[in-house]
């Protein structure tokens, strides 16, 4: 099997980057106990087949978006234990910026009445389409959301909980 070039990568990375993005937390529910791990232990495998995150809790403007490389340390942002440099557009292609990073602020607060406790999904959605009235909404509640357009990317893990939280979001481009 071949691979896709660097070149291509970095126009998807610019094209997905071009889009309406929004971020989105869900999945409420613990994850179910397996025969090794006692219940909310273990969370569930991602699958490419899956379409939309569980659980929808809300969706969140990007309060950043920007392109980044990897680099080895001193970067722009640290994600998962690697940093990364953020990368102008215009320079995409010399410094390879084949990865998207989304960055939003989930405060409680300002998400009065919305199911918040703890959530075990993070993901980004290109396309979404508010529900008349709330286009210019920098939060959607599921209800509020006529068409959650495509899932790019999402991720299970283990149980956040608190007030507020950065959920942040690095997208490499293949």
């Amino acid at each position: 099997m071949g691979i896709s070039s660097y070149d291509a990568q970095i126009a998807r990375a610019l094209w997905i980057k071009g889009k309406s993005l929004w971020l989105a937390i869900g999945r409420t529910t613990a994850w179910p106990a397996t025969a090794t791990a006692p219940e909310d232990v273990v969370p569930a495998a991602e699958t490419p087949g899956t379409h939309a995150i569980d659980e929808p809790i809300v969706y969140l403007r990007p309060t950043l978006i920007s392109l980044a490389r990897p680099v080895s340390s001193s970067g722009s942002v640290s994600v998962n234990r690697q940093q990364y440099a953020f990368v102008a557009d215009a320079n995409a292609y010399a410094e390879y910026g084949r990865f998207i990073y989304c960055r939003g602020i989930f405060d409680v607060e300002e998400y009065e009445g919305l199911p918040f406790g703890a959530f075990r999904q993070t993901a980004l959605y290109s396309g979404l389409v508010p529900a008349a009235g709330h286009e210019n909404d920098q939060w959607l509640a599921p209800a509020n959301v006529s068409n959650h357009g495509i899932l790019e990317y999402f991720s299970s893990h283990n149980v956040v909980a608190g007030s507020s939280a950065d959920v942040e979001i690095i997208v490499e481009c293949r």
